[in-house]
């Protein structure tokens, strides 16, 4: 766990206080890329309401990487790993 840094969008969009900052949005940017690509694999596997279980994938990515770097934990992938698997079975009709 000593080599991980988190993710670096988060860690740098953190650092800015001003939303407009070049920084914050590349972070934006980066964060829209990966909401759109989770929406992309949440309709591939035919979920329903793709949108909002993208949405909250996103939050679930994010938080796992954050409570990893902040709280030291190196359980959260595992734990993030078994709601999204929740999620997933929930709401598509193919899970992952």
């Amino acid at each position: 766990m000593s080599d991980f840094h988190g993710c670096a969008f988060i860690n740098t969009a953190g650092e800015v206080g001003n939303p407009a900052d070049p920084v914050r949005l590349i972070s934006q940017s980066h964060k829209k890329k990966l909401l759109n690509y989770a929406l992309l694999l949440c309709e591939r596997a035919e979920c329903a309401q793709p949108e909002a279980l993208a949405r909250q994938l996103l939050i679930l990515i994010d938080g796992a990487i954050t409570v990893a770097k902040v709280m030291g934990d190196p359980e959260a992938a595992a734990s993030a790993k078994t709601i999204a698997i929740t999620l997933l079975e929930r709401a598509c009709s193919a899970p992952a």
